[in-house]
This record gives structure tokens, C-alpha cells and sequence, in this order.
């Protein structure tokens, strides 16, 4: 039982949890077998990942169905705190105020997070964002030299001396040049 959601696993997680050790025991034993004693695999070849159902993990489930008995529960959910909350003279902008899922649908689905990219964002935001094209005036530049070296990968470069004449200096270089014209 999961104590926070009060969920109860179903079958498969149990039988996995308890033949989990027999089926560690017999993998161990086939790796001695092909590995040192056989010498059939190399010692350090990959070992088979085991895809047992654990209690972190719900049942898979078909989608259609439980977004629809999801739907269906917090509607009844609803319809009955509603009712509780007019008939005993309870506030309903304070009764919609308060959380009813442990995740937010807009966050999760199924309970578990939406995945997404960080670059999904960037349609929105381009289109409130003015562009710069022209840099301004300046005085100085700076010029953060660890960040170079992490930006500037030293291609056919095998000695520190080849990569700061043939990468870092050039870029330095150019760039001293492209905001002053001239070198």
C-alpha cells in the first residue's frame, strides 16, 4: 500500500517483489556460467535489464479508459463536495480555492509528469521580444575566458599550445575586431 495515495499495487508488483532474490540467484549463476566458466561471453559485456513491474511504477493502463473514469470520479468528487458545501452554509469561492488531486492535470497525466522541452517555450516568448540587430556603442569588451574554452572545442588540436594559436586567439582576435575595425 502506498501510504501518501493509500493506492493499493496490484498483483504483478507483488509477485515481482517476492521473486525479485530467486530471479537475482539464477542471473548471478548464468553470469558465472557464460563468463568464467565457459568463457562463452566476454566478462564485460552487457547484462540484460530485468523490466519488473515495482510499486512506483502503476499498471499500464489503457489511457482512453482512465482519463474517462479519472474524469468521471472527480465529477463525482465534485458534485458531492458541492452539495456538502451548500447544504451546511460553506463559502464557494473558498471551496474552489482548494487543491482536490495530489497533481495538477495541466502538469501530470496519470499522475506521472508531462515531459516537454524547454524550447516548446520559445513561440511564445519570440513574439512579445523586440529584436536588437545593431550592437551599441561601447567602450570595452569583456570577454569571460572560461566560458570560451567550454564554447570553443579544439578540433585537430593536440597540444594547448595548438589550441590557443589555432582556436582561442584567432576567436579573440576576430572579435576584437568585428567591435573596434580595426586589429
Amino acid at each position: 500500500m502506498h501510504l501518501d495515495t493509500r493506492d493499493v499495487m496490484d498483483e504483478e508488483a507483488v509477485k515481482s517483489v517476492h521473486r525479485a532474490e530467486e530471479l537475482g540467484v539464477q542471473q548471478y549463476q548464468a553470469f558465472q556460467e557464460e563468463r568464467l566458466v565457459n568463457c562463452s561471453k566476454h566478462p564485460g559485456e552487457l547484462i540484460k535489464k530485468n523490466k519488473l513491474q515495482l510499486f512506483g511504477q502503476p499498471p499500464a493502463r489503457n489511457k482512453s479508459k482512465s482519463k474517462f473514469q479519472s474524469l468521471k470520479s472527480d465529477c463525482s468528487l465534485f458534485s458531492r463536495m458541492y452539495f456538502a458545501c451548500q447544504s451546511r452554509g460553506g463559502d464557494l469561492n473558498e471551496f474552489f480555492r482548494q487543491k482536490n488531486q495530489r497533481c495538477s492535470p495541466s502538469l501530470s497525466q496519470d499522475g506521472k509528469l508531462r515531459h516537454g522541452k524547454k524550447s516548446d517555450l520559445l513561440d511564445c516568448l519570440t513574439s512579445s521580444v523586440e529584436y536588437i540587430t545593431d550592437a551599441p556603442e561601447s567602450d570595452a569588451i569583456i570577454l569571460d575566458g572560461a566560458v570560451l574554452v567550454n564554447m570553443l572545442k579544439p578540433t585537430a588540436c593536440k597540444t594547448f599550445n595548438d589550441y590557443a594559436t589555432k582556436v582561442f586567439l584567432p576567436y579573440i582576435k576576430n572579435s576584437y575586431s568585428t567591435q573596434t575595425g580595426w586589429i
